[in-house]
Parts: structure tokens; sequence; C-alpha cells
């Protein structure tokens, strides 16, 4: 589009808002404000809410989960979704260079503290299985790892706990002093002891030290009973997110502590099993491109997101130059599960012509504008697409399609179904449901 053809538009726009403000106090047919401006058969505003809407789930390429601000942990088995796992690989450092542990010290225990910062995922009276081990490769602070890298690890496991998360309880700390909620995962001894009869030249920084040791590895157990299990957040960078191997020597009893810090790396591995997800999900997973008309899905944490086409945008524009004066992507919750929350927030990202993913133009508006939260009182989730649209119809985009994520995807596991692109009818009317309205001004 020519700057000449841009300026056009956009002071046309201006206008037609002004004079729609002026006016809006009067009854006047919609369709006919701001015609006063030019020529009647020069402009004329329409409204669309029938342009055919595609859409279907597909699985999530990559999710970068390295260094977030929190971390989940644990399984669940989700009635659509299926199974998902959240499993932690973590290095750690100590907390002071060059521990003293004086003569044969002897350890009496090892404990990994993950300090809680909110609710349960899911079914929190199910039991959790967690696995520890060792890790046998070296993790990189610098370095990028997305959810889907498998991390290699001792053979011999060095903890082994079932527990029941409780975020809401308040625990004893070693010291008898009462604390806030935080998990306690228990260590082998022997993994202890061989820390404490360890070189000194190991402990002298932690440079060395992770040379020595280079992290520990937290595999949950998968859980398949439908409703079952649950995710929880921690926090490793919390002073109470600590591991610490309590020991005494032939003099005294002490206590020697590693933790996570900003500056060590860590990240998230996400797992999900969609051989026991719904028939409606796996099908679209399986290349079902149809399936959108009844049910779309998406899930954080790696999981799946909807890719969406409005195919015919660019037939807005005819044989006319065309202004968007406003453009709206709805989208409605289908019966909602309580027992899972809904996502907060999507994002709603467009293709770019070398396939990556961009965030639309609308974000850059702001959260107020570009929308995306969930209302709870409508069960619907709106994104304004104002400025997409009439960069498609302008040539500025390729209309290569969007893709709905939840944001924050790697740190929040709430998961959302909505209702498919296909209207329902409701007596002799339909009811669109996934659907985009669009109000826009054409200018001979």
């Amino acid at each position: 589009m020519t700057q000449t053809k841009f300026l056009r538009l956009f002071l046309l726009a201006v206008s037609i808002i002004l004079v729609s403000g002026f006016l809006s106090s009067c009854k006047k047919d919609p369709g006919q404000i701001g015609l006063g401006l030019m020529d009647d058969e020069l402009l004329s505003t329409g409204f669309t809410d029938t342009l055919a809407v595609f859409a279907h789930a597909v699985r999530v390429d990559s999710l970068r989960t390295d260094e977030t601000t929190l971390n989940m942990l644990g399984a669940y088995a989700d009635p659509v979704f299926g199974p998902s796992t959240s499993n932690l690989v973590a290095e750690l450092w100590m907390t002071s260079n060059n521990p003293n542990f004086g003569t044969n010290p002897v350890a009496d225990s090892m404990v990994v503290y993950f300090h809680y910062t909110g609710g349960v995922y899911g079914n929190p009276a199910t039991p959790l299985h967690v696995t520890v081990y060792e890790l046998d490769e070296d993790i990189e602070f610098d370095s990028t790892y997305y959810s889907t890298r498998r991390c290699a690890f001792k053979p011999e496991p060095v903890g082994d706990f079932v527990f029941t998360p409780a975020p809401n309880d308040s625990v004893m700390d070693p010291d008898a002093m009462p604390g806030t909620p935080r998990l306690a995962i228990p260590l082998n001894l022997d993994f202890a002891n061989r820390i404490l009869q360890a070189d000194t030249a190991n402990f002298v920084d932690n440079v060395v030290f992770s040379d020595f040791m280079a992290g520990l590895y937290f595999a949950f157990e998968p859980i398949t009973a439908p409703g079952e299990g649950s995710i929880f957040d921690v926090d490793l960078l919390n002073t109470r997110s600590i591991t610490v191997l309590y020991y005494h020597n032939t003099t005294d009893t002490s206590t020697f502590s590693m933790r996570s810090s900003t500056y060590t790396p860590r990240y998230s591995q996400f797992e999900h099993d969609y051989s026991l997800a719904s028939p409606e999900l796996t099908a679209q997973l399986d290349g079902d491109t149809l399936g959108g008309r009844e049910q779309l899905f998406v899930q954080p944490m790696g999981g799946v997101k909807s890719v969406i086409r409005i195919p015919d945008l660019l037939a807005l524009n005819g044989d006319f130059e065309t202004s968007v004066n406003e453009a709206k992507l709805i989208m409605q919750v289908y019966n909602q599960d309580t027992s899972y929350s809904l996502p907060a927030n999507f994002e709603l990202m467009m293709v770019n012509d070398d396939g990556s993913q961009s965030v639309i133009p609308d974000y850059s508006e702001g959260s107020a504008f570009y929308g995306g939260n969930y209302n709870a009182e409508s069960g619907t989730y709106t994104f304004r697409i104002t400025r997409y649209v009439q960069h498609v119809l302008g040539g500025d985009i390729t209309n290569r399609g969007l893709e709905l994520i939840v944001s924050g995807g790697s740190a929040v596991p709430e998961r959302a179904v909505l209702y498919g692109t296909e209207p329902t009818l409701v007596g002799d009317t339909q009811n669109p449901r996934f659907r985009a309205q669009i109000i826009y001004t054409k200018i001979q």
C-alpha cells in the first residue's frame, strides 16, 4: 500500500471516529454514521460476523523452559487431554565455598526443600511419586533448553519419595520453628556420604563443584487414571528452596547447603500421552482438520495449540479500499469442567512468511485493547485483531493464519476446551461460537 493510500485511510478512519462520537446521542442507523463526510456513493460502512473461520488443534513444536520464574512439578491425568508430567532438571550451587566437614563426617539425612507458591491443579488428594537422579551431563546457564529435551542422568536413584502435595500447610523447620509451606524430599544417605567423603578440591568454588556434581533430575511417575494426580508450583529462587545435608563428625553436628540461584541453570521437562485423550482431540492431533468445527483445544506445558485461518479476509477489499474500524476474534468456552480452572490469558500469534510465529500488531496497543483475558460472565475470550486485519488488507502481512496458545505456558498448567467454528442453531437463528466480527468502511 502506498503512503498516500495509507494516509487517506488513516485520516478517513480518524474522521469517522470523531463524527461517530459527536453523533452518538442521535438515533441514527450506525451504518449511515460518517457518510456525510464524503459522497454517499464513495463511502459505506459494513459489519460481518459470517466470514468462514477454520481451526483445529495441533501439537506445540517446542517450548522454552529454562530459567523460568516458577517451576511446575507433578503428574496428572486430564480427562480430556490425557496424562501429563512435569519434571525438573536443576544445577545446585554451594551456599559457601570450602566447607570444613570436620573429622570423620557421617551423614544423618539429606533433604531437598521446595517452597510452594500456590495451589494445586488437579486432584490434591492423589499421592505423587518422584524419583531423584544425579545428572550425568553438564547443563549451562547461557544455553537454551526446551520442554522436549531429555537429560542424561546416572541410572542409580539418589532419592525416591511418595507424598501428597500440601501447599497450604505450614511446616516445622529443623530448628523447631514454624515455617511457610514447603515440600521436603529425602535423599539417600549413600549419596550424602559420597559428598562428605569427596576430595576437598571439589569444593573450592561452584564452578569446580558443578563438575563434581552436575545437578539433580526430579522425575515424576506418570498417572493414567482420569481425574487423578496434580501439578503444583515451586519457587527455586526462594530462600526456603534449599538442599541441606545434615551430618555429624567426631565433635559436633552441622549442615552443608546447596541451592539454585538466579545464575544456576534449570529447566522443565514436560511429557504428554495423548493416546488416552478424548477422541475429539486425538482425531485433530492425527490430522483431522475438520474436527475443529465442534471443539477446539489449547494446552500449556508444550502441549496443544489451535491454528486458525480466515481465508476470505482479502474479500473485504472487493473493488474498493477498506478501512477496518474494529475487528475481534471471539471464542466461547465449551461446557467448562470446574475441576480444572481455565487459563487466565491466551496469546494470539501470527504465522510469518518464514514459518516462525510472532505476536499480532494489536499486542503493542496494550492488554486493555488487545484482550485475550477470560471473561467469566460471558464465558469467552476476546481478542482485538483490528491492526492485524488492516495490515492483511493492505498487503503488509501475508494471511498465513493465526495460532492460539496459553499465555506463559512454560509456568502455568491451566488448559481449555473451546466451542468450534461451526455455528449452532438456536431456533431459526445461527449462533456463531468461535467467530470473527469486523466493522469496516469501504472507500471508492
